[in-house]
């Protein structure tokens, strides 16, 4: 069986690769053999010396041939509504026709775009989707509206509220097609896959069958699985993974750092991510914060990591934190603390709740409460005991949702249908 796997970007070979493209590797790794093989549809890279493996494809797209002035306005566009990039479309075409796969599997395709759905549609080739966020169903991604509530009504017009308050009315225009040219690509995929039981009512919810619907949590690699989680952490140290970006809600640890500190003057924080583009002003709201709050001694800035150096702090951390204010339905670093034997303060939002125990493999705080966060770290650096505990229990609950063997019978199972 010949499985087509399209993505925007791939680790080794794109800066910008994220939890979702680290997410369509692994599965491809563990599923690969067994009479199947994978083939990598992804955009060209942008990273030196990158050597093109066998069995990775680059898909040409438009932006690659615009001027840069006009890249961040064709990526805009593509990001809202223009959802078939002429290049890629034709090159996929060309592609599947020579080289016809099983199964499409989409991951994440925003510049890539929809073409390969439109292609594999007219072959009548299966279609199946990863869904690891909401930009299919809320232009934010989010599913928070202006006013930071959870949002059911999904992407529409009313959108605009929530988008840069540029250029109003052309925002309204194609807001007004979106979730028509979005339904569409929907109505054509078989199967979504899913990573926690929020997810899967989320989609139900917005309309989509629950036969079509399937929950299969991340595979997170034998690197992982393999750390030595005898390690000592620094005392009084937390960590934050992500980027810094305002639904990931670094904001809100901060503001509880500044009452932890009253306590635990010796509280560190370290802080590994990249900056967002789009996101410049949080930034700098992030940095006024620290000075405002006189945190300055108590951040460490670490920038964007290796994954190998992203495991070493989190075994030098006693707590990791992760304080979303989205419905992200599994935080990667969720997963990484637990193999690597620590426990996790999340946000009571999406699926971190399928994951953290609370009180048992970590804990569960109010999403929007710097108070209730700032008490539930203050618990743990408090009773150390009760940490080192919670965070063998984690090691055990990882085991078990994220055993590998399961995970690959699933997706085999999945392309068996």
């Amino acid at each position: 069986m010949r499985i087509a796997y399209v993505s925007d970007y791939l680790p080794g070979y794109h800066k910008r690769a994220g939890g979702a493209d680290w997410a369509s590797l692994r599965i491809g790794e563990l599923v690969s053999g067994s009479n199947i093989s994978i083939d990598y549809y992804v955009r060209p890279p942008d990273k030196k010396e990158t050597k093109k493996e066998g069995n990775i494809r680059y898909v040409p797209i438009i932006e690659k041939f615009l001027p840069l002035a006009i890249t961040k306005y064709v990526e805009a566009a593509k990001w809202c509504i223009l959802q078939i990039d002429l290049l890629s479309l034709f090159y996929f075409f060309q592609e599947f026709m020579r080289n016809r796969p099983d199964i499409l599997h989409m991951h994440r395709f925003r510049a890539i775009t929809m073409s390969p759905i439109l292609v594999a549609s007219l072959l009548k080739i299966p279609i199946y989707f990863s869904v690891y966020d909401y930009w299919m169903f809320c232009t934010l991604e989010t599913l928070i509206d202006d006013k930071n509530h959870i949002c059911r009504r999904f992407h529409g017009v009313w959108c605009w509220r929530c988008l840069p308050k540029r250029m109003v009315w052309l925002q309204q225009g194609l807001l007004l097609f979106r979730k028509r040219l979005f339904d569409w690509a929907m109505r054509r995929i078989d199967k979504f896959v899913v990573l926690s039981r929020s997810s899967a009512q989320i989609l139900n919810d917005y309309g989509i069958n629950a036969k079509k619907i399937t929950i299969i949590p991340l595979p997170y690699g034998q690197k992982i699985r393999a750390v030595n989680t005898e390690e000592i952490p620094e005392r009084d140290t937390l960590l934050y993974v992500g980027w810094i970006q305002k639904r990931k809600g670094l904001d809100i640890l901060l503001r509880a750092l500044e009452l932890v500190k009253k306590e635990a003057p010796g509280v560190k924080l370290n802080i590994i991510g990249p900056d967002v583009l789009w996101e410049k002003d949080y930034r700098y709201s992030v940095d006024s914060l620290i000075q405002e709050l006189s945190l300055t001694k108590n951040i460490v800035w670490l920038g964007p990591r290796p994954n190998e150096s992203v495991q070493s702090f989190i075994r030098r951390s006693e707590i990791i934190i992760v304080p979303e204010q989205w419905e992200n339905m599994s935080p990667v670093i969720v997963g990484e603390a637990m193999f690597n034997q620590r426990p996790v303060i999340g946000s009571r939002l999406g699926g971190i709740p399928d994951f953290v125990s609370d009180n048992k493999t970590g804990l569960l705080f109010e999403a929007s409460s710097p108070s209730d966060l700032a008490e539930k770290i203050l618990y743990l650096l408090k009773n150390k005991n009760i940490a080192i505990q919670m965070g063998k229990s984690a090691r055990g609950l990882a085991e078990e949702i994220f055993s590998e063997d399961k995970i690959r019978e699933r997706y085999l199972n999945l392309y068996s249908k």
